[in-house]
């Protein structure tokens, strides 16, 4: 099974990358991952947040792959731990799935096009992050989740 996670927003900050590389070569080597980020519709004056969050959504729709589940990350999801997030993983990889394409919106959220084509909305929690930590912060939970999966000590 392979994931393709799409990003709103540029680049990883400097002192983030080391850590989002890591997980990132780690989660690899267990399901192979593609990330495309997705340019962020910049909010200048008298720009209407919808419609830039209406060409986000476009352009993410565009990325997403042809089939298989896509979860998109948002405040309002619903909430989910490491094992379960896994056991999730684990009963699409089960059911033969080919490729689950993750989404982490732009800072005004998605678009509800976005929205409605997800199949499951998840959070991780109340908080609200930085989405260049939200980054490593998905690698590391995916990551995780693979290693719960096969066993290892990782998760404890």
């Amino acid at each position: 099974m392979r994931f393709r996670v799409l990003t709103v927003g540029k680049g990883q900050a400097a002192f983030l990358a080391p850590a989002w590389q890591e997980y990132r070569q780690r989660l690899d080597r267990s399901f192979p991952t593609q990330w495309l980020e997705i340019p962020e519709t910049p909010l200048r004056k008298g720009t209407d947040p919808d419609a830039a969050m209406r060409q986000e959504g476009e352009r993410i729709l565009e990325k997403l792959a042809s089939s298989g589940p896509v979860v998109l990350f948002d405040r309002q999801g619903k909430g989910i731990d490491s094992v379960a997030l896994a056991e999730q993983i684990g009963r699409w990889r089960d059911g033969g799935i080919r490729e689950v394409s993750w989404i982490i919106g732009g800072p005004n959220g998605v678009d509800g096009a976005v929205a409605a084509r997800a199949d499951l909305s998840l959070s991780f929690g109340p908080i609200t992050l930085p989405h260049p930590l939200m980054r490593v912060v998905l690698a590391e939970q995916l990551y995780r989740a693979s290693t719960i999966l096969r066993g290892e000590p990782y998760h404890r």
